[in-house]
């Protein structure tokens, strides 16, 4: 992980690294902010008991419908491990992208990327703490209904929208065999 800083001028190495990191946190957040993965489960749609909400997240799943307009039941520690994930991802390309551009130009490199590092975190923090405030309601587990379980939960695509329904995996019988067991009636 030895960067050699002699390529990249005068500029500091505490300098280099907080550039870095601040970027590499900015591009995590953003892109788990974006883009998400969808999760189903083996009863996604019977139509005995109802659909099933929605279930999202990146890598981990944190996020799922609550049941009435735009509101939905989130993990915040979930979250939070995902983003610390996405980040330890994104900082080797992040350092490697620095290092590159730095050669040619040192400082203008590192100060436009620690800004637009600052920037993405703020967007992304900003629009959060509306999320938690008005659209996100903590919960300990998005998968408390009888018969849910967080091994049934399976990735279907990754996507850029989030919606109410839960849709159905088209590999329901080699995800979940060749027999889906419907959830209880709720009572």
């Amino acid at each position: 992980m030895s960067t050699n800083l002699s390529r990249v001028g005068h500029v500091g190495k505490r300098l280099h690294q907080t550039a870095v990191g601040i970027f590499a946190l900015g591009v995590a957040s953003t892109v788990e902010l974006l883009f998400t993965i969808e999760w189903s489960l083996p009863n996604c749609s019977e139509p005995g008991d109802g659909a099933s909400a929605a279930i999202f997240g990146m890598p981990i799943p944190y996020e799922r419908w609550a049941g009435s307009s735009l509101e939905y039941d989130f993990i915040p520690y979930v979250y939070l491990l995902n983003v610390i994930l996405l980040f330890g991802a994104t900082l080797p390309l992040a350092r490697a992208l620095v290092v590159l551009a730095a050669r040619r130009w040192p400082r203008p490199v590192l100060r436009g990327v620690g800004l637009f590092g600052t920037v993405l975190c703020l967007g992304v923090l900003g629009m959060r703490a509306l999320g938690l405030g008005v659209v996100w309601h903590p919960v300990r587990s998005i998968v408390s209904l009888p018969g849910e379980s967080w091994r049934e939960l399976r990735p279907i695509r990754a996507t850029m929208d989030r919606h109410y329904q839960c849709v159905p995996s088209a590999l329901s019988p080699l995800w979940f065999g060749s027999e889906t067991q419907p959830r209880p009636a709720q009572q």
